[in-house]
């Protein structure tokens, strides 16, 4: 689940620049919840995407914000969090 929630935050950082940008931070905070609640640590091939788009949030909402957004994404169900990722898109 959290390779999904990553790749689509990376597709809505793609497709939606700064209007996005908080969706796609809050699909990280949910995507490294439910990579942590099983034990299972972002591999090293998928570190340099994240931190790209994580760097690319961080400029458009600040850090403040970046960090509050990121927090209420990992307190998503996997359930909102697909749910933002569907209307994230559309």
């Amino acid at each position: 689940m959290a390779p999904s929630f990553e790749g689509l935050a990376g597709a809505a950082a793609l497709s939606g620049g700064a209007g996005r940008a908080e969706s796609t931070t809050l699909l990280l905070g949910a995507a490294d919840a439910a990579r942590r609640s099983v034990g299972a640590p972002l591999p090293p091939a998928e570190r340099g995407d994240v931190d790209r788009i994580m760097a690319v949030t961080r400029a458009v909402l600040g850090e403040a914000a970046h960090a509050e957004a990121f927090l209420r994404g990992t307190r998503l169900t996997p359930q909102e969090a697909a749910h933002l990722a569907r209307t994230s898109l559309s």
